[in-house]
């Protein structure tokens, strides 16, 4: 049986910019896996299931996990959806 620590090795981490190029700016999109509370005061949801590395307040350094990159683009896309109206004709696999 595999130990946690050796499934957390297995996994496959990658820039969180490049993940997420085609969601725009990605120190804005990077703060829905920022759990500093304060960025969420004004309503911005956060993602506390997506599995990152990295500091969180340093977007540059972040990488995400491969196997999580759709969950934060949907995550990302709800949220959007619900607060943009420019958002209201996209469709989730224009983002993927």
């Amino acid at each position: 049986m595999e130990s946690k620590i050796e499934n957390q090795e297995a996994l496959k981490f990658i820039s969180f910019g490049d993940a997420v190029r085609k969601l725009g700016q990605v120190q804005y999109s990077s703060r829905l896996i920022n759990p500093d509370p304060h960025l969420h005061e004004d309503g911005t949801p956060y993602l506390a299931d997506i599995r990152i590395k990295g500091d969180p307040d340093n977007y540059h350094s972040l990488e995400i996990c491969g196997d999580d990159v759709r969950k934060f683009v949907e995550g990302w896309f709800e949220y959007k959806k619900t607060t943009s109206p420019f958002f209201g004709n996209q469709k989730l696999e224009d983002f993927l």
